[in-house]
C-alpha cells in the first residue's frame, strides 16, 4: 500500500513539472531588448521659428548722398606783360587769379605788394605765376619803364587742365638739361601761352642760354636754338 501511494504521489509530481514548463515559457518574453549605449536623439526645435513681431515700425535705412566736393584754389600773382630781366614791375604787369594747388609754385607771391615795384631777377613770361625767388627789392628810382612786349588777351578761367615744363632747381646758362632737372606740373590750359614748354621731350637734352631759377616755367626763349655751337 505504501508503494502504491508512493507511486501516485510520484506520478503526480511529474504531471505538475510537465504541466508547469509552458506555463513558464509563455511568460517569457518573445522579444529581448539589449541596454544600448548609444544617447537618445531628442529633435531640436526648428531654427525658422517664427519672430515675434515688434510693436515698433522699421526704421528707414539712410543712403549717404554724394557731394562733388569743389576743388580748393589758391590765390597766386601772375604775370599779364612779359617782364624782362632787371625791370621793376608796374601794376599792370600782374594779376589776381585762383588757382589749383597743384599749379602753384612753393614760394607763390600771393599779395600784391610782394610784387609790385619789386624787381625781376629773371625774366617772367606771360602767364607765369610769380615766385618770390624771381624777384629782387627795388633798391633805387622810381615810376616804371614801358615794358617791351605784351601778352596775349587775359583769357576767362577755365578748368580744363593742361602741363608745362618747370625747372626743380637753377640752371644756368650752358648747362645741358637733363632729366633730373626738369619736371612737368599740372596748370590751367587757358593760361599756357604759345612760348611756354609743355613736353618734356622738347627741352631734355637742350642747352640753356639764361638762368631759369627753381620751381621758374620754362619758355622757348629761355633755350639755345640746336644749331647753336
Amino acid at each position: 500500500m505504501r508503494w502504491l501511494l508512493l507511486i501516485c504521489l510520484l506520478a503526480t509530481a511529474c504531471t505538475v513539472d510537465q504541466d508547469a514548463t509552458p506555463v513558464l515559457l509563455q511568460e517569457l518574453p518573445t522579444r529581448v531588448v539589449l541596454p544600448s549605449n548609444t544617447p537618445s536623439i531628442t529633435p531640436r526645435p526648428s531654427r525658422t521659428a517664427t519672430k515675434t513681431a515688434s510693436p515698433f515700425p522699421p526704421t528707414a535705412t539712410l543712403t549717404p548722398s554724394i557731394t562733388p566736393t569743389t576743388m580748393p584754389l589758391v590765390e597766386v600773382i601772375i604775370a599779364v606783360e612779359p617782364i624782362p630781366q632787371g625791370y621793376a614791375i608796374p601794376p599792370s604787369a600782374v594779376r589776381i587769379f585762383s588757382l589749383p594747388p597743384e599749379s602753384v609754385p612753393l614760394d607763390a607771391a600771393v599779395d600784391l605788394d610782394e610784387v609790385i615795384n619789386h624787381v625781376a631777377r629773371v625774366p617772367i613770361g606771360c602767364f607765369d605765376p610769380i615766385s618770390i625767388g624771381t624777384l629782387a627789392p627795388r633798391e633805387a628810382g622810381s615810376g616804371y619803364l614801358d615794358l617791351p612786349g605784351n601778352c596775349p588777351p587775359v583769357p576767362e578761367e577755365g578748368s580744363e587742365m593742361g602741363h608745362i615744363v618747370v625747372a626743380v632747381n637753377w640752371i644756368q646758362p650752358g648747362q645741358v638739361i637733363s632729366p633730373s632737372m626738369v619736371m612737368l606740373r599740372d596748370y590751367p590750359h587757358n593760361l599756357i601761352p604759345p612760348d611756354a614748354i609743355t613736353r618734356l621731350s622738347d627741352v631734355i637734352g637742350r642747352q640753356v642760354g639764361m638762368n631759369i631759377l627753381r620751381e621758374q616755367p620754362i619758355h622757348s626763349y629761355h633755350l639755345m636754338p640746336d644749331d647753336a655751337p
